[in-house]
């Protein structure tokens, strides 16, 4: 499945990466991506104005990605799929 920043400057595997929340000091909270391939570097896939909406956006990516298997009887089908996190202002309307 592949990430998409709300910015679209950014667009990983998430296979490949470490997903996280970090609380600001304004109470507000960004959505962060390390790359597997360097873990020193993290960048910004997303800027709420509360943790509250990090958490809805952060369980919105993980629905996302629970739903790209599809089991039949006989077979499993893997399904490609992107998740764009969500702006602050389409989480709270």
């Amino acid at each position: 499945m592949r990430i998409i920043s709300q910015d679209s400057r950014f667009d990983f595997p998430y296979e490949l990466t470490a997903v996280y929340i970090s609380p600001e000091n304004n109470g507000g909270a960004s959505i962060l991506c390390r790359w597997q391939a360097d873990q020193k570097a993290s960048n910004i896939l997303a800027e709420y104005s509360c943790e509250e909406n990090a958490f809805k956006a952060l369980e919105m990516l993980h629905d996302a990605y629970g739903k790209q298997t599809v089991e039949y009887e006989d077979r499993i089908c893997t399904f490609e799929t992107m998740f764009r996190f969500p702006s602050n202002k389409e989480l709270e309307d």
